[in-house]
């Protein structure tokens, strides 16, 4: 890949999430024609099916997604020597706790900052379209389709081929910036390109695409949990700065673990 024209460089980043923007548009302009046809071209009716196949479909549509993108990733797996990692059940317990860690101090750092509040319109659409089903199919949605696909795309074939091209700290920031864009909003987008940067640390401290997916994975759980059961959002409102500080501690000392005394090693093949 290092041989690459920049031209084709560019092409094999962009063209990954050109397939997923393509499948992803095609599928809603399918669903909403079927959706007007079986509607009657009631509006109420409409929105009814929608709000009622919307779950599926997008499940549909990942799942087609997910195996285009496998079948990328397996042909750049086959050009690339293969570095194996030796990863103890502590390692993985480690990149949970961090996926959970740092989702909270993100969340808490962002609110602070007043972003929210600037761009509260935008946040609250999306929002609402995370959140919008019960609590099962946002579980499925985000804590294992979404990172499993999101994964696949950004750190197994964007970051993983600008690694070939680039720097480690140059391959961290552009995969970042492009999965903080990917987000659609200011918000969302400060919150992914964190989350981004972390995720590539994952991948290249451990090697699997295994790793960010269970960070992400993780990360999006507790984002649901903190949402959806009114227990845990409760506590956590009525305990912020206390969360904010212990996630803050917990996502630096598992991030310095990983980099120094618990960091993988590499096994010989």
């Amino acid at each position: 890949m290092r041989s690459d024209s920049w031209a084709m460089r560019i092409w094999k980043l962009f063209y990954p999430l050109l397939i997923h923007f393509s499948v992803s548009v095609l599928f809603s302009i399918i669903f909403t024609t079927v959706a007007l046809a079986l509607g009657g071209g009631n509006l109420e009716d409409t929105l009814r099916l929608a709000v009622e196949y919307n779950f599926p479909v997008t499940m549909i549509a990942d799942v087609i997604v997910l195996l285009i993108l496998l079948y990328f990733f397996r042909k750049d797996s086959l050009r690339l020597m293969p570095v194996k990692m030796k990863i103890t059940p502590f390692h993985w317990i480690l990149i949970a706790v961090c996926g959970i860690s740092c989702c909270l101090a993100a969340n808490y750092l962002i609110s602070l900052s007043g972003l929210i509040q600037l761009f509260y319109e935008q946040y609250e659409e999306v929002s609402s379209l995370l959140y919008y089903g019960n609590i099962w199919q946002e579980l499925i949605l985000m804590a294992v389709a979404a990172p499993v696909l999101e994964e696949v795309l950004f750190r197994g074939l964007i970051f993983r081929r600008l690694r070939t091209y680039c720097t480690f700290p140059a391959a961290v920031l552009v995969s970042a910036l492009l999965f903080g864009a990917y987000h659609g909003n200011v918000v969302q987008g400060v919150y992914g390109f964190l989350m981004g940067a972390a995720l590539a640390f994952m991948y290249e401290r451990f090697r699997t695409i295994w790793a960010p997916i269970l960070f992400h994975a993780a990360a999006n759980l507790i984002s649901v949990i903190v949402t959806e059961v009114p227990q845990v959002s409760n506590l956590a409102d009525s305990h912020a700065l206390a969360v904010m500080v212990i996630a803050i501690i917990a996502a630096l000392g598992t991030i310095y673990l990983i980099q120094n005394n618990c960091r993988p090693k590499e096994v010989s093949p």
